[in-house]
């Protein structure tokens, strides 16, 4: 006897089934039309400026668009560049292949910020009844406007390598003005950038060049923080801890106190745990670079002497800390006015610096005992091995 097989599925069968998709398709279609018309109803009652305020908000949001597409082709562009410059000691060098890896964390913090800025403007504002000129609305577009300008900047600017004079890549012949030296007494010679490093340097395997005074290699801006970028770095810090502040007490006040549609309060809700959960990670570590910044530390400095061996019996005063003023000026710059403004350079040259009293007399000590040691044992040498005439 034939065994009974299982009949295929008859076309009218395959049918039904696709209707019943398209029903159900249809009907969270009609949902969220529907949702879509509450809210612009709604926003509709609130709202209190005028068309030519919202071609402005509107114009902002092709600025942020563009922005992003600006600093992503940047970020591109400057990552191609210094790989293609920066060779291996082979004799045939290969220019590692540009990962998409990279440049996540830029496109991950434009869509943040994105977020916020709708929620913000387009939620918050005709919500809480507020024009597009209040004085919370302009002080959260500032805000915006220097965090996009501060992490385009601190995104895009070297932060300084060693020169390529003969001073520095003579070996043997260390600059008389380096301090930092080796547990030894020797110059810290950078073997992979055939150099002597100068003071509070240190060899970004990232990047693969000496950086000067490095403080970290920051992934979120796909480049390293050192002597020619760290102000732009620390005010990124500074305004995107405030705009996410601002932004998270403003949301949590309306929605204690004015009564939405679900669908807005999702919304806020939804930017509201945004920006919290933001300022509460940005905030510690914006006071910890700030006080950084006030001991004239780099986080290299601070893990190096935090997990030094004789830390007990170091000074504690950091060796570069001059003075809180001083200290502020050698990375903000001289003018205290510009001290907020993603303009200006930072004093000195990045490749000496000045240190405290009490340091540098005993740096110039140390200097001439190893002189003088060094003359004597040039001369127990010559006495050794006499040159036959």
């Amino acid at each position: 006897m034939a065994p009974i097989l299982s009949k295929p599925a008859t076309k009218s069968h395959e049918n039904a089934w696709f209707a019943i998709l398209c029903g159900k398709i249809v009907e969270q279609a009609k949902e969220v039309a529907r949702d879509l018309v509450e809210v612009t109803n709604y926003l509709k009652k609130c709202m209190t400026f005028d068309t030519q305020l919202q071609m402005v908000s509107a114009s902002f949001s092709q600025f942020l668009g563009c922005w992003t597409l600006m600093s992503l082709h940047n970020l591109i562009c400057q990552f191609t560049d210094g790989r293609a410059k920066r060779q291996s000691s082979k004799e045939e060098p290969e220019i590692k292949r540009m990962r998409l890896v990279d440049f996540m964390p830029p496109a991950f913090i434009a869509w943040i910020i994105g977020i916020l800025y709708s929620s913000f403007v387009f939620v918050y504002l005709p919500c809480a009844g507020l024009s597009l000129v209040s004085p919370v609305s302009l002080a959260f577009h500032a805000m915006i406007a220097m965090v996009l300008t501060t992490y385009y900047k601190a995104a895009v600017t070297d932060p300084g390598t060693i020169p390529a004079s003969i001073t520095w890549r003579t070996f043997g012949r260390p600059p008389a003005s380096l301090k930092d030296r080796k547990k030894s007494g020797e110059a810290r010679w950078c073997r992979k950038s055939e150099a002597y490093k100068p003071d509070r340097s240190h060899y970004c395997s990232a990047t693969e060049r000496c950086v000067l005074r490095m403080d970290h290699y920051c992934p979120w801006l796909n480049n390293t923080v050192g002597y020619a970028n760290h102000k732009f770095f620390l005010q990124f810090l500074v305004y995107s801890s405030s705009a996410c502040l601002l932004g998270s007490i403003k949301t949590v006040q309306l929605l204690a106190s004015v009564s939405l549609p679900p669908t807005l309060v999702l919304m806020l809700v939804e930017a509201g745990a945004i920006g919290t959960l933001l300022s509460g990670i940005l905030i510690p570590f914006t006071t910890f670079h700030c006080w950084l910044l006030c001991n004239n530390m780099t986080t290299i400095e601070f893990c190096e002497y935090r997990f030094s061996p004789d830390r007990e019996h170091r000074s504690s005063r950091h060796r570069y800390d001059v003075g809180l003023y001083n200290n502020l000026a050698s990375v903000l710059g001289g003018n205290p006015l510009l001290w907020l403004l993603p303009v200006g350079a930072p004093l000195g040259d990045g490749l000496s610096f000045p240190m405290r009293l009490e340091d540098a007399s005993n740096e110039h000590l140390c200097c001439k005992v190893s002189g003088l040691f060094g003359t004597l044992w040039s001369g127990v040498q010559e006495a050794l091995n006499p040159n036959p005439t």
